[in-house]
């Protein structure tokens, strides 16, 4: 930038900018500010996130280092000693994508990619007619983190219970923007990060796993309780939590927590999904400037462009240094989806709105793409 401007946050789908805990003292460690025991503290934790998304199992409330590294150990964990098909859909994040395709290559597992339908939602009846008798598990993003269309997240694993087969439920996008409750959706299991919508810390995240929907570790060490057996103990959650919690994550997240189960997310989200509209609308509206994924259903406040003659690094590029708009330009870690929007290799480059989000802010970026299509910077 040629001069110093303040800078316009677009980028809410990949992280928070704002985070809810504050200001920390970090000269000691989180039990000792609070005064708690190991065990205390994390229950704590445990007892909050099921109440905020209505979950009633709190020591099944499973925390880990992220999305990522919960859905990698439940997905690898449940298929151990398992072969078969795992059904999901053409618009998973790698986080899923990945290991499905190292189990393909470990074991020989089927992976059956459900394509959505023209307004970017999957039929239940489509995901259902794909789970066949060697079954073994289905996975399913709440919404994508392209296109934002929110799935019908409930049909589906109704449908894949009456099956005998479990859902994995990647809530990655969903937690913090959506009232979730996991009793009515009856998921085996649903699984987020912090560090999104819920504008907690990076690198942690929680599982709230389904009684009857078991899964062997991947990862085994430490737990704290039963030191005198050779594995690790069966009793959750130290079953999938070997070595030392992250307490600092556990505190900071209580207090985003704190912060939701007295201000739900719903009522903030539906004034962002008009937020979005209206962007997505002007945004269309500008000579050279493509919207893709744009459809009648319900979704995320997230906008994906395109302009004539640029490509997706470029416009990115242009934005944040010419004109202080941070987005997020490329494939976005979700590469099917890419190929059914048509923008595989190069992707697009994404607008996502959140909790702070102003419509000066959409004002700002509306100008900028305007300047760019019209050639106004290169």
């Amino acid at each position: 930038m040629t001069e110093q401007v303040t800078m316009v946050y677009c980028n809410w789908a990949a992280t928070s900018p704002r985070k809810l805990y504050g200001s920390r003292d970090e000269s000691g460690t989180a039990l000792i500010r609070s005064g708690l025991s190991p065990t205390e503290l994390t229950i704590g934790l445990r007892e909050k996130a099921a109440k905020l998304f209505n979950f009633p199992y709190p020591m099944r409330v499973i925390l880990g280092a992220g999305c990522t590294d919960l859905l990698n150990k439940l997905i690898l964990g449940y298929m151990t000693g398992r072969t078969g098909r795992v059904v999901t859909t053409a618009l998973e994040h790698n986080s899923v994508l990945r290991p499905l395709h190292y189990l393909a290559r470990r074991q020989g597992v089927e992976a059956v990619f459900v394509e959505p339908e023209d307004d970017g939602r999957v039929d239940p009846g489509r995901f259902a007619a794909a789970i066949d008798r060697n079954t073994a598990l289905a996975v399913l993003t709440h919404a994508s983190n392209v296109t934002g269309v929110i799935q019908p997240v409930g049909e589906i694993a109704a449908a894949a219970r009456a099956r005998g087969v479990p859902l994995i439920v990647d809530c990655a996008q969903t937690a913090g923007l959506l009232d979730i409750d996991a009793s009515r959706l009856d998921a085996g299991a649903l699984v987020f990060s912090t560090h999104k919508a819920l504008m907690g810390p990076s690198g942690f995240g929680m599982a709230l796993m389904a009684k009857g929907f078991d899964v062997e570790p991947v990862i085994t060490g430490g737990s704290g309780i039963r030191s005198d057996l050779e594995r690790q103990p069966d009793d959750y959650p130290w079953k999938l939590e070997a070595g030392t919690p992250h307490y600092e994550a556990v505190e900071k997240t209580g207090d985003c927590l704190d912060y939701f189960l007295s201000h739900p997310p719903g009522p903030r989200f539906e004034k962002l999904a008009v937020m979005a509209g209206a962007l997505s609308d002007e945004l269309a509206s500008i000579k050279g400037v493509t919207v893709t994924g744009r459809s009648g259903a319900k979704k995320l406040p997230v906008v994906n462009i395109l302009i004539d003659g640029f490509d997706p690094d470029e416009i990115g590029y242009i934005l944040y240094h010419i004109h202080g708009v941070i987005t997020r330009p490329g494939l976005h870690c979700t590469p099917m989806t890419h190929r059914g929007l048509g923008t595989f290799p190069l992707g697009t480059v994404r607008v996502s709105v959140g909790h702070d989000s102003t419509p000066d802010d959409c004002a700002r970026l509306v100008d900028a793409m305007k300047s760019i299509a019209a050639g106004g910077a290169r």
